[in-house]
């Protein structure tokens, strides 16, 4: 079991982006295995993560995006949107290029 944690920032646009786990890069895809736990955080504030279609997630599992979750499926390429509220209340995301994929059958992180 491996522990994932994907960092999301804006980017130059001010659109909400997955970063690589250096923080140097932006990193869409996050290649991980059946078991392995993801969390994602954001240093401006709440992350919000919608999975579009279905989630790699059992029910029962926590909802809050900060908390580790474990990866139910053994398989799949799971697609998400995601948003940042700044600590002013603020939505951002949503439009363009906000998110990024889950990939589950793999073994390591990798970018676009």
């Amino acid at each position: 079991m491996q522990q994932h944690t994907v960092l999301l920032t804006f980017d130059e646009r001010g659109n909400v982006v997955p970063l690589s786990p250096d923080g140097t890069r932006v990193e869409s895809n996050l290649t991980a295995k059946q078991g392995d736990q993801i969390r994602w955080i954001t240093p401006h504030g709440s992350a919000l993560i919608e999975f579009q279609g279905s989630t790699p997630f059992g029910s029962g599992t926590s909802k809050r995006n900060e908390d580790f979750r474990t990866l139910s499926v053994s398989e799949g390429s799971f697609p998400y949107r995601c948003s940042i509220t700044t600590t002013d209340g603020q939505k951002h995301g949503w439009q363009g290029n906000c998110g990024g994929t889950v990939v589950v059958g793999g073994s390591t992180r990798s970018g676009d």
